[in-house]
């Protein structure tokens, strides 16, 4: 499989190695996962009794294959005579002329090149805006709407835990659907394209002359499947600013080639500048990208100096990196991802035992963005990373910021050794969490095995490669050779940080088994104690930047300053020979005096701080309310000023119909009242399941930050948007209790339709049991007091519209109100995201939605432009 390749004129061509080497595959490489993938399918093709014995393809010979399913990898799989054939740019339910030109003999496969589509899939998509798809390397999913790249790359999940985790099925939740991002196009923040070299380019050692270029050469990316790079003049999944960045470096490039002895690698960084409004204005060059916001203006240029300082404003939070130090590529999702962490990282629900966790411990930190964004979800947080320059930008990024070194602080370390150097007198591991991002590669059995020894309470393991992170996620369930596992996997979610790609960011929740004692309840001179006399030196930073350096075990405890950062090593106080003399025992009750007393100071501190939050919060309830109040009154008065000028004044769009929203999600079931009455409009009986009161418990953690319950499906929120938009067909379904409308639609005529079954106003009517239950108004539909428990209906009912609405044959390029509820709780899954953009979607499409007959529509291109629109804002 590793056999090198050898281009001459344009065509690929193989040299043949003299002696045929096994391969080898990597951990987590996308060949391991492609050949899992063609093993999982020449099984089931087995199984089918499809496969057949034959001979290997040619090489360089055209075949037409039928396309089965998509990899791991975004490539197409085909099985054809008992062969897999891997086809890029290739849709399920294609039919594809490809080429091979690589033929694996052992594992019955080949790769190929795509050549056409004979017949394309009903999944693919006219034509993707990128004119380079199918020639760039970059992107492998532009021919695919975004929904089905979103459910695909939760199968990715789903496959990555099946094929590495090495876990049973019991011991997998189900995954979550796929985060999408708000952004499909227009969201990297980050390029990196580059040229290659001429031919003997390189100077003359012996005349000190430079070979010149004979021609700039080709600038951009990577041919699909070739080494070879490919001239591209425009990237369209990234950000305006850097899309004009690239046109620029593309120009000075071409003016300076000869500068070049040999090829090079461009950085293009976005750097975001926040201007208050109302100062100074300035003249802005031309390519500075301005989007306008409320209060502050955000100028947006691009970096090309890796040295050079970028900034980005995330989530309310300022970073600032060194341009070309790694940093998300994608801040569209960023609030998103961070939402959903601080929505899940504590437990949802608390017994009477376990204290509340208190601290965080952030694992890879790199630049602080995890430690700075969750650090009013805790009282105590530490980022810990190998590099110092990451500490010393994370350290900034704190100060900058305005976290306090009492709880926010930075260590600089390996994270192999990381956990013996943190005091568990100040971070207790049943009273915190930790979160852990590390590279591609994924953990190694030693940090597995030493972060097992530490035992939180909680885990949230956030990885860019799924694969690895399976592997370790089994590791911590089902144990490692010589210990058993103590964690169970709580909840499973991808996240789509690249639209377009194959690529998928995995967040796996997972809580220490209940029964298993504390393994890092050790004190912290215990734990400091078992370090091996090899540990690497450390560095602990406040905020201020200043660093202090501790040495390993056995060296002098004398180093004072390090209380300061409430990190010091208390393996120093005691004699690594066991000698348990009397000093030794008078150091040991200082140094728990003095931690006693730190640990009180800092509650007190904290206390302090949750009143003066209290008193903040009151004010702005204060505030909220007077605001409310004196709205409420200026719209009495609007309102009876149109009624004296005889205007027609329609109540708001969210109250046309009322509905109980004490509506829990489908999983309570068992603990629901089921109705079954006769509905005269279905003409059949129905099946109404009545359920309790939702019941919202929070962790009791101790936080400066607002309470947030673990997000839900909120019945409420998806039919007050749905109900909004069947305004039109209010008055068109037949029910005893509504005035028949005099403009019905001529649709409703023409096909018969009776109850609009794509519209949740039929399944809240459907509930009433008489028509006295509703008011006989044409456009208005109101309950009762005393009937308001029978109008309850689950989230299911909406789930079903969405169902049925993909079913029925309706016109591509329209939405009903439930697909378009779908879409947007897609991008946007936090109730406290959501809940605004609903708000304004509806007053936006309520002007533009359209009786089909069955229901209102929406067209499928305003509303994304509308989406767009809003989410921008």
């Amino acid at each position: 499989m590793a056999q090198k390749r050898a281009f001459n004129e344009g065509k690929r061509h193989f040299k043949k190695n003299k002696k045929q080497k096994t391969s080898t595959v990597n951990e987590g490489t996308n060949e391991e996962v492609l050949l899992a993938d063609v093993r999982n399918l020449l099984k089931q093709c087995s199984l089918s009794g499809a496969a057949a014995e034959t001979k290997a393809p040619e090489e360089q010979t055209a075949v037409d294959v039928d396309i089965i399913e998509l990899s791991s990898t975004g490539d197409g799989l085909a099985h054809k005579d008992g062969q897999v054939y891997v086809v890029p740019f290739a849709v399920p339910g294609d039919t594809v002329t490809a080429k091979v030109y690589r033929h694996d003999a052992a594992e019955s496969y080949a790769l190929a090149d795509f050549v056409k589509v004979v017949k394309p899939s009903e999944h693919r998509t006219e034509k993707p805006p990128c004119p380079y798809f199918t020639k760039c390397s970059g992107c492998q999913f532009q021919h695919l709407p975004y929904s089905y790249q979103l459910q695909h790359k939760r199968s990715i999940v789903e496959r990555a835990y099946q094929n590495f985790s090495k876990l049973p099925a019991s011991a997998v939740p189900v995954v979550g659907d796929t985060i999408g991002s708000p952004l499909q196009y227009g969201y990297r923040t980050k390029l990196t394209p580059h040229f290659d070299g001429p031919q003997g380019g390189r100077r003359d050692k012996r005349k000190g002359l430079k070979v010149t270029w004979p021609e700039v050469p080709p600038i951009g990316f990577m041919l699909k499947g070739t080494r070879k790079t490919m001239d591209i003049e425009d990237c369209p999944i990234g950000t305006d600013a850097v899309r004009k960045g690239m046109k620029k470096e593309r120009v000075r490039v071409a003016a300076d080639i000869n500068k070049y002895q040999r090829g090079a690698t461009l950085l293009l960084r976005e750097h975001t500048k926040k201007v208050e409004k109302g100062g100074k204005s300035e003249e802005i060059p031309e390519d500075v990208v301005v989007e306008d916001q409320d209060d502050f203006t955000l100028l947006k240029t691009c970096i090309t100096d890796p040295n050079g300082t970028s900034s980005e404003y995330i989530d309310g939070f300022r970073f600032d990196n060194p341009a070309g130090a790694f940093f998300q590529n994608n801040n569209s999702i960023l609030p998103l991802i961070t939402q959903y962490i601080r929505d899940n990282i504590l437990e949802s629900s608390v017994s009477d035992s376990p204290p509340p966790i208190r601290n965080l411990i952030d694992a890879y930190c790199g630049s602080g963005f995890f430690t700075v964004t969750l650090s009013q979800t805790f009282t105590r947080s530490i980022g810990i990373d190998i590099s110092p320059s990451s500490i010393t930008a994370a350290t900034r990024n704190a100060t900058r910021n305005n976290l306090p070194s009492s709880s926010v602080n930075f260590l600089a370390g390996d994270a192999n050794s990381l956990f013996a150097s943190i005091p568990a007198a100040d971070f207790p591991p049943n009273e915190t969490a930790v979160i852990i991002d590390p590279p591609r590669k994924g953990c190694d059995e030693g940090f597995i095995s030493q972060l097992m020894d530490y035992g939180p309470r909680r885990i949230c393991y956030v990885s860019c490669n799924v694969h690895t992170q399976a592997r370790d996620v089994g590791w911590l369930v089902d144990g490692l050779a010589e210990r058993d596992g103590m964690y169970e996997v709580e909840s499973l979610r991808g996240f789509d940080f690249f639209p377009q790609t194959s690529h998928v960011e995995g967040v796996a929740i997972l809580r220490r088994k209940q029964g298993v004692s504390d393994m890092g309840e050790k004190s912290g001179l215990e734990q400091s104690v078992a370090t091996s006399e090899g540990d690497a030196k450390l560095e602990y930073f406040t905020n201020d930047g200043d660093a202090v350096r501790k040495a390993s075990p056995g060296a002098d405890a004398a180093n004072d300053g390090v209380h300061k950062i409430r990190h010091a090593r208390s393996a120093h106080a005691i004699d690594p020979t066991g000698d348990d003399s009397e000093e030794v025992q008078a150091r040991r009750r200082e140094q728990v005096y003095q931690a006693q007393k730190r640990h009180r100071n800092r509650k007190a501190e904290y206390l302090q701080t949750l009143e003066a939050e209290v008193i903040r919060l009151q004010h702005d309830d204060a505030q909220t309310s007077a605001e409310k109040t004196k709205l409420a009154r200026e719209n009495a008065e609007l309102r009876a000023l149109l009624e004296s000028c005889s205007t027609d004044v329609r109540p708001p769009l969210a109250q046309e119909v009322t509905v109980d929203p004490r509506v829990t999600q489908l999983h309570d079931v068992d603990m629901a009242d089921v109705d079954i009455h006769f509905d005269p409009i279905m003409h059949a009986e129905r099946t109404f399941v009545a359920f309790p009161a939702t019941q919202h418990s929070t962790a009791s953690s101790i936080s400066t930050a607002p309470s947030v319950p673990t997000p839900e499906p909120d019945s409420w929120v998806a039919l007050d948007f749905i109900l909004a938009l069947e305004h039109p067909c209010r008055g068109h379904i037949q029910h005893p209790g509504i005035a028949p409308d005099a403009h019905r639609h001529e649709a409703c005529e023409i096909i018969g339709i009776q109850g609009h079954a794509l519209t949740t106003t039929s399944a809240v009517l459907a509930s009433a049991q008489s028509s006295s239950e509703i008011n006989d108004l044409p456009n208005h539909c109101e309950l009762k007091a005393d009937v308001k428990e029978r109008w309850r209906i689950p989230y299911a009912e909406v789930e079903k519209l969405v169902a049925l609405s993909e079913k029925l044959e309706l016109d591509d390029e329209m939405l009903t109100p439930a697909q378009a509820y779908a879409a947007v709780r897609r991008v946007l899954p936090s109730e406290r995201a959501l809940q605004p953009v609903l708000e304004r979607l509806k007053e936006l499409l309520a002007k533009v939605v359209e009786c089909c007959g069955l229901g209102t529509v929406i067209k499928t291109e305003v509303f994304q432009q509308h989406l767009n629109s809003v989410l921008k804002t």
